[in-house]
Formats: C-alpha cells, structure tokens, sequence
C-alpha cells in the first residue's frame, strides 16, 4: 500500500488529540480512515521557525519521509510556492500531491500567475463548495478534471459514542461554532425573543457580551473541554443557528456546525450562503435566513418551535443524510477511489 503524508498546522497535537479520545478522526481528513484501510500514514506539522526558512525546513522533511502522496488537507499559504519549485526542480519530482481548496483566492495582476502555476502541482484539489469550485475553474486557476467535490462530515462513531443516550433534550438553541459567526445578528434576534440561546466560543476568541437573560455565553477552555462536551451541548439543544457575517459569505462558514447537527438529529436555522454545498431547506433538514434579517431569523425560530413534529422530522432526515453522504468514512471513500488510479 501507499505512503501518505498529512501536513498542516498543528497536525501533529490533531493527532495526538485523537488518539487521547479528545477529538473525532473528522479533523484529520480521512487518514484514519485510510490507515484502516492498509495505507501507510504519516504527520508532518509545518515548521514554527521565522522567515522563509520554515518553508525550506518543511521541504526537507518531506523528502525525508520518503513518502508516495502528499496530502494537504488546508491549501494555503507560501509553502505551496515553495513545493512548487521542490516538485520543478526534481527535488520532489515523482511526489503526488492531493489537497483541499476552501475558499477561492483572491487574485490580481500580480498573482494569478504564480497561484496558477502553484495549483498545477496538484493531481487533485478537492472543494468542499461548488461554488467555489466553479469560480476556480471561471478563474483559470485550476483544470476541470483536476478537481472534484469531498463529501467530508463528522466521525459518527465517534458522535455515537459521545451523544449519551439518556440526555434530556432542553428546550434551548445553541451555537458552536466561531469562525466568521455574526454574533450580533444572533443577540439582537433573541433578545426580541423568550427563546433561550446558548453561545459556545473559546476563550481566546472575539469577546461577545450580552446582558440578555435568556442569552447564556459559554466559553470554552481547550484545555479542559474536548469535543465530546460541544457534542453532548448540541445533543441536549433543540436546534442549531449559525449566524454568518459578510466575510464569511465568501465560502463554506460553517459547514462543520451543519454537518456535526446532522449526525446529532437536529434542525438547523443558517444564514443563507450560496456556497454552502449543503441545501438545507432542499434536503429537509433546516431553514436558511437573509443575511442579517432580523425578522427572517426570528420567524425561522418561531416556526422550529411551534413545530415539534418538524423538529424530529428534520433531525430524522438530518441523520439519514448523515450516514449515507456527509461522514468522514465516505471522505475516505473518496480518497482510496482517487489513490487507485495514481500511479
């Protein structure tokens, strides 16, 4: 079987995470996954040092795992440049490289070029977006038959495992996620509401107040809370919001937080983002407001809740899409049907 290398930032403590229990195998693109399945996995973190000499120190310890595939699960960054002109120059010649593309880059006159010549390194960028995937294409930037939409989701053994069973569920909304998340949106909609709301964010992110009652903020201590206690948050909640700023409307904000209330069985109310690869209101599994439509949100919210019989219908359909499309075993699946064609 082939070798494959993961590089990232952080992969390293990712992995180290994963096996103390800490996190699902999700986080890790389907390498677990992969190892099950016969492959030779390794993990490579990028260098920390200053300067561009963390780029070469990455090159050098690629080459010196000796690997067949290269798989990058966050393309982005000068590294790349530089494995370009590894790969060029025959240091890295007969590497594959496969990765995730997340956003579409911004381009101008001055790098278009060399973004270009820097994607075509790869045999194979994955989008979790067709609408991002599509703009690349428009772009130039990347071949049609170089790319292909991942199918990526949560660790359902994992979420199975995590979930406790005999959780009553709480009459509440919650929201986990924090990239790109417009907060003040969400605390404006609900402080015109009776509903309760739950905030989850790290500490060391932005800080949100609200001085709401029925707005209870929580913050997380990565050091004390794994992700079976965001697991357990959402299980015990009604339904899950995620509010999406402008900057955020750009690619997939808040996939993970749709694709984690799947798996759990819970409607999901979302700011309507056409990059969402992801329709929940098509699929059956939740409601999609305006950007910043105060009115729209709290009328979502209102119907979720005089609604039981949908909330369970949502979370049902939720579930099923969960266990046949959006999990982290189909991802792999993915992965292994690509790998058997490189040569």
């Amino acid at each position: 079987m082939k070798k494959i290398l993961y590089i990232g930032y952080n992969i390293d403590n990712i992995y180290n995470k994963y096996k103390e229990g800490l996190f699902g195998s999700h986080l890790l693109y389907g390498a677990i996954e992969l190892e099950k399945m016969g492959y030779e996995i390794s993990y490579l973190s990028h260098s920390t040092q200053k300067g561009f000499f963390k780029y070469f120190k990455d090159i050098i310890d690629i080459k010196r795992k000796n690997v067949d595939i290269l798989f990058c699960p966050y393309i982005k960054g000068l590294f790349y440049l530089f494995l370009y002109i590894a790969q060029k120059t025959g240091y890295l010649r007969s590497l594959k490289i496969m990765g995730v593309l997340h956003f579409t880059p911004k381009i101008t006159l001055f790098n278009k070029f060399y973004i270009k010549q820097m994607y075509k390194i790869f045999n194979k960028i994955y989008f979790h977006s067709y609408k991002n995937l599509e703009e690349c294409i428009n772009l130039h930037l990347v071949d049609k038959n170089q790319t292909e939409i991942l199918n990526w989701g949560v660790d359902l053994s994992y979420i199975d495992k995590n979930k406790c069973q005999n959780l009553q569920v709480k009459e509440t909304f919650i929201s986990t996620g924090i990239e790109n998340r417009d907060f003040s949106t969400l605390i404006k909609v609900f402080s015109g509401t009776d509903e309760d709301l739950n905030i989850y964010v790290f500490h060391d992110t932005q800080i949100i107040k609200s001085n709401v009652p029925n707005i209870m903020i929580h913050k997380i201590i990565k050091e004390k809370n794994n992700q079976s206690y965001t697991v357990m948050k959402v299980k015990e909640s009604t339904c899950v919001v995620v509010p999406i700023n402008e900057q955020g409307l750009t690619y997939c904000t808040g996939h993970t937080s749709i694709v984690e209330a799947l798996a759990l069985g819970k409607p999901v109310i979302v700011t309507d983002n056409i990059y969402h690869p992801i329709d929940v209101e098509k699929e059956g599994v939740g409601l999609k407001v305006g950007f910043e439509d105060v009115e729209a949100w709290k009328n979502a919210i209102a119907y979720i809740r005089n609604n039981p019989n949908l909330i369970q219908e949502m979370g049902t359909k939720g579930r099923i899409l969960a266990e046949t499309k959006y999990n982290i075993m189909q991802c792999a699946l993915q992965l292994h049907q690509y790998i058997q064609f490189l040569n």
